[in-house]
C-alpha cells in the first residue's frame, strides 16, 4: 500500500513539473506568434486592411461572433460580424497613445484562457495598427491647409477626378465652378 502512495505521489510531482515546464513554453509560443502576426500584418498601411487581416487571423483562433474597432478622433470605425451579448472591450494603448477601442463579442462567456489569448493577439496588432493610423494622418495632412483646413490642390485633384467618374458612370452632366 506504501509503495502505491508513494507511486501516486511520485506520478502527482511529475505531472505538476511538467505543467510548470509548460507554462514558460506556451507564454513564449504565444509571444512569438504576436510577433509573427504584427510582422504579417506591416505588410499593408491601410488601416482597414491592417484591421482585415487581422480579423481574419483572429477568426481562426478564436470563435467570435463579432469584432468591433472605433477610434472616433480620425473617423475610423471598423465592424465585422453582428454584435452579441458577452463582450470584451480593450481601450488600446501604445505608449501612451490612445489608438482606438476594440470589443469581441459572442452569444456564449469567453473563458479566462480565450481573454488571454485575446489579449495576446491585440499585443500583435499593436504597432501595424499605429504605424497605419500615422499613415492616414499624414495623408490628411497632406491634403489639408495646415492654416484654414481646407482641402488644397492635392485634394482638389482627388475630388474632381471622383465627381467625373460618378458622373460617368450615372451619365449625369457635371458643372463646375472655380473660385480661388
Amino acid at each position: 500500500m506504501m509503495n502505491a502512495t508513494v507511486a501516486m505521489m511520485n506520478e502527482m510531482a511529475k505531472q505538476t513539473a511538467d505543467a510548470k515546464r509548460a507554462m514558460p513554453t506556451l507564454a513564449v509560443s504565444q509571444s512569438q506568434e504576436a510577433l509573427a502576426l504584427g510582422a504579417r500584418l506591416h505588410t499593408t498601411l491601410e488601416v482597414e486592411r491592417v484591421l482585415e487581416m487581422f480579423v481574419g487571423e483572429f477568426a481562426r483562433q478564436l470563435r467570435f461572433d463579432a469584432f468591433e474597432y472605433r477610434l472616433p478622433a480620425h473617423r475610423v470605425e471598423f465592424l465585422h460580424g453582428l454584435p452579441a451579448a458577452h463582450r470584451c472591450g480593450y481601450r488600446l494603448l501604445l505608449n501612451e497613445e490612445f489608438l482606438g477601442e476594440v470589443t469581441v463579442s459572442r452569444g456564449h462567456p469567453f473563458s479566462e484562457h480565450e481573454i488571454s489569448h485575446i489579449e495576446v493577439l491585440l499585443s500583435g496588432l499593436l504597432y501595424a495598427l499605429r504605424n497605419a493610423l500615422l499613415y492616414r494622418i499624414a495623408l490628411e495632412s497632406a491634403r489639408r491647409d495646415p492654416l484654414t483646413g481646407l482641402g488644397n490642390r492635392q485634394a482638389y485633384d482627388v475630388a474632381i477626378q471622383r465627381e467625373i467618374r460618378l458622373a460617368r458612370r450615372l451619365r449625369t452632366p457635371l458643372s463646375l465652378i472655380v473660385i480661388d
